[in-house]
């Protein structure tokens, strides 16, 4: 394997029901929420789905089945037509290449609800997802939560998300929540409209995703989990670091952006990190960033391989789903004795 560093291009970048064990003193603790519609989506939800339109809108309603759908039209350029009220009539039609929608049906009790929606067509298939909240507040806290797979159900645990505040990295539901600075857990019903919550009691640390990231880019995400599967967080609002239960973190997944510039960030090489109880812990990432591959030489001619292309930050994090596929780093190839530049060359990093 060959490691080229300090990659100059690069710079640009990066230089379900929860539980409540460890609550005390929480009965009667409970909070109301109201659905809202989001004209202007910017939350950044981590495992957000987008499901495929065949002949409905998978959103359960009166017996159960979703909204009458359909799609018709020229490859291409497909147009979607919706029955927005169940009623088993389309009523909206949707052309381009996305759009919203606004569902209104009764649940299986006979409780009116609406469900909006975000809609877009990849040149081939519509697809929809989740386009509003349920918002409250708990214990005094404002908390957005989002359907993040898009089932019409709000309680899925570790895959539907909240958002604390005013933010906008989202964070999967898990048996602890974080909310104004504190630590919750909640209890959500399906319907999203009310929950029961009580303070968390155990060993806490603070942890701090940001204030030792090397880059010229801002983090959109830095999601990390605990090393036992119980606890998710993203930092990448916190610019202060976050109180979290004292114990073993890795990173789960982050997004960095530029302008027109993004890339993802995976786990990668990156070894679990201790956040210690009353105490605290800020992770150096970032740059410098190492790319790693391997390369033949044939006839004066240096390949190197795409798909054995690895590019890793300081503790081992790993960057790809560069956007723009064509602006990803640039490979310097230089001679080791002499210092000289003798080769260059960029991939389109799909």
């Amino acid at each position: 394997m060959t490691t080229a560093r300090n990659l100059s291009s690069f710079s640009l970048m990066c230089l379900a029901v929860v539980s409540s064990a460890t609550a005390a003193g929480s009965e009667g603790n409970s909070a109301s929420l109201d659905y809202k519609p989001v004209s202007k989506w910017e939350y950044v939800v981590p495992g957000e789905s987008w499901v495929e339109i065949t002949d409905e809108i998978s959103i359960p309603h009166g017996d159960g089945g979703g909204f009458l759908a359909k799609v018709y039209g020229p490859e291409g350029a497909e147009k979607l037509d919706i029955d927005t009220n169940g009623d088993g009539r389309l009523d909206q039609t949707c052309k381009g290449m996305k759009g919203s929608a606004k569902l209104k049906g009764e649940d299986a009790e006979g409780n009116s609800f609406t469900y909006a929606i975000r809609l877009r067509h990849t040149g081939e298939k519509w697809f929809y997802a989740s386009g509003g909240v349920m918002k409250g507040k708990v214990n005094g806290n404002m908390v957005s939560i989002i359907d993040a797979n898009s089932n019409g159900r709000w309680n899925d645990y570790a895959v539907d998300c909240y958002v604390d505040g005013k933010g906008e990295a989202a964070t999967p539901i898990t048996e602890v929540l974080s909310l104004g600075g504190e630590l919750y857990s909640l209890e959500l019903q399906a319907n999203g409209q009310a929950a029961s919550w009580s303070a968390f009691e155990g060993e806490t640390g603070n942890l701090d995703m940001t204030k030792e990231y090397e880059g010229n880019g801002s983090l959109t995400s830095a999601l990390v989990e605990s090393t036992d599967g119980r606890f998710q967080f993203n930092l990448a609002d916190c610019k202060k670091g976050l109180k979290v239960p004292a114990g073993s973190y890795v990173l789960k997944s982050a997004a960095i952006k530029k302008r027109s510039l993004s890339a993802q960030i995976q786990k990668g090489d990156m070894k679990p990190f201790e956040v210690p109880a009353a105490g605290a812990y800020a992770l150096e990432w970032g740059g410098p960033v190492t790319a790693v591959y391997d390369w033949k030489f044939d006839n004066g001619k240096i390949t190197v391989s795409p798909n054995a292309l690895r590019f890793l930050g300081k503790a081992g994090e790993e960057y790809k789903g560069f956007s723009p596929s064509d602006v990803g780093p640039k490979i310097l190839v230089t001679d080791e004795r002499t210092k000289k530049q003798i080769a260059s060359g960029r991939f389109k990093l799909c």
